[in-house]
């Protein structure tokens, strides 16, 4: 069995296994140096939800951009179709307005924490100027006790939700660092010091109006995938793997130095990305997905190039790249295996 070929067995087996599970689903789009009307954006959004509905789920939401430093939030009890009404009726966005760079998320949850309703779907929020908003499939065990210390910082909570505290910490740290050393932080160092403190099983995407087009990936336990399209023609060769940072800070030198890593092949980047938790919502754009495996921390910065990072030193039984799998499949033989 080829390698590729293997790829896909494990990824229908995970899809296959989710589907008897009702679990959180997980979708982004993020395009950089590739026009898109906002109306395409959330048509893909909405698309990448729908894909994603055999999981189960209670409630759905999304985020869209009204300018990078304002980011919109829409959340509806009930499927993915009534989400697609409440954004056209509310009317905040300009279909026809056409941006090169975006970054959108989006989500159906299955209520683990708190009542089935708007304010305890996803995405959740740092306060009402989304700050930071996070996506989340999991839970994360000790969210009990930091959101006792964020109260008592002064942090006010509107939904029952794990999801909100993470949110919050993500300001708490941000506010942290800042005062701390006077400059503002970067985003991967919030992020990174918010992954240290939470315990659980989780994969999250969070976006923030202080990064604009900024995007952080992070997964523990629960499946994430990231699929690529890259509008430059590249070789077979070129998509080969990607090159994984290791260290504490951030600062340690990728693990190998390969030729064929598709990150810096990416110049200019004119590239779009699709995160999902399953396969189903990234196969119809592009068959070429790479596994984001257990503590991976993924920054797409705000130009579209992206990193991995670990937090660890590497260990000497420690891959020191994540290979990217060309999915030899079509949306419809999922759908004919009876996962849709």
């Amino acid at each position: 069995v080829s390698t590729q070929s293997t790829g896909c067995e494990v990824l229908l087996f995970l899809h296959n296994l989710l589907k008897e599970n009702n679990m959180c689903g997980i979708f982004a789009y993020l395009n950089y140096k590739t026009t898109r009307s906002k109306a395409e954006i959330l048509r893909i959004l909405i698309e990448g939800l729908k894909r994603l509905e055999y999981r189960g789920y209670d409630s759905a939401g999304l985020s869209i951009d009204k300018d990078p430093q304002h980011l919109l939030i829409f959340k509806e009890i009930g499927n993915v179709s009534q989400l697609q009404l409440l954004v056209q009726k509310q009317n905040l966005i300009d279909g026809k307005e056409e941006v090169e760079y975006h970054t959108g998320i989006a989500h159906t949850r299955w209520a683990t924490h708190g009542a089935v309703n708007q304010i305890n779907a996803h995405p959740q929020s740092s306060s009402d100027k989304n700050e930071f908003i996070v996506i989340h499939n999991g839970i994360i065990t000790n969210y009990s006790q930091i959101k006792q210390m964020l109260e008592k910082e002064g942090y006010r909570f509107d939904s029952e939700t794990d999801t909100e505290v993470t949110a919050k910490l993500c300001l708490y740290f941000y506010n942290y660092f800042e005062k701390s050393s006077g400059t503002k932080p970067e985003f991967r160092k919030v992020i990174s010091k918010v992954i240290s403190t939470i315990e659980g099983a989780y994969a999250f995407i969070f976006k923030s109006s202080l990064f604009p087009n900024e995007v952080i990936a992070v997964k523990r336990g629960s499946p994430l995938v990231l699929g690529i399209k890259n509008k430059t023609k590249l070789n077979d060769s070129d998509y080969s793997a990607v090159d994984v940072v290791f260290g504490e800070d951030g600062s340690g030198f990728p693990a190998g130095t390969l030729a064929n890593d598709i990150a810096s092949k990416i110049t200019p980047p004119c590239v779009e990305y699709f995160l999902a938790s399953d396969i189903s919502a990234i196969i119809e754009h592009t068959k070429k997905v790479l596994y984001i495996e257990n503590d991976d921390l993924v920054h797409f910065d705000a130009s579209g190039h992206f990193k991995f990072y670990r937090k660890d030193p590497k260990s000497s039984n420690e891959s020191g790249n994540r290979e990217i799998t060309t999915l030899e499949m079509e949306l419809s033989q999922i759908s004919k295996a009876g996962y849709n």
